[in-house]
């Protein structure tokens, strides 16, 4: 469970939904924050891992989901070792445990960047939270 009181709250997992995630009313902090809420048994992933994960992305800003992969089946695939887009994100899953639940705070400067995201209704000012469940990794 989350233990600083400046960063969101993850609940239990609804199912079809993944966890519930409740940001605080205060700012972000400024920084790229990385909290294993559950800490898994596996191997510990590296920069050359592609990991699988479930995943849900909020804004800060407004509370709002922009992105999830708990409403279906499959797992999302990240290579760990790019440097395009959300740098904080492949950063932040490296060194932890496959099985692992991960809450990650993005600043814009480690996420969307000054352009941000906006389909996704992402400003170029936005911090960005994900929760995500580190579940295997691809096959070298």
């Amino acid at each position: 469970q989350v233990t600083d009181k400046a960063l969101p709250t993850v609940g239990p997992v609804e199912a079809g939904k993944g966890p519930k995630v409740t940001i605080p009313k205060s700012d972000p902090p400024g920084d790229l924050r990385a909290e294993v809420l559950i800490e898994g048994t596996g191997p510990v992933t590296t920069k050359n891992d592609t990991v699988l994960v479930k995943y849900k992305g909020i804004n800060w800003r407004d509370g709002k989901e922009f992105d999830t992969t708990w409403d279906d089946s499959s797992l999302a695939p990240f290579p760990l070792n790019t440097t395009d887009g959300m740098k904080g994100f492949f950063q932040s899953l490296q060194g932890k445990k496959i099985g692992s639940r991960v809450l990650l705070v993005i600043p814009p400067e480690d996420g969307y960047g000054k352009d941000g995201n906006p389909q996704a209704g992402i400003k170029g000012t936005d911090t960005t939270v994900f929760v995500v469940d580190i579940l295997g990794t691809s096959p070298k």
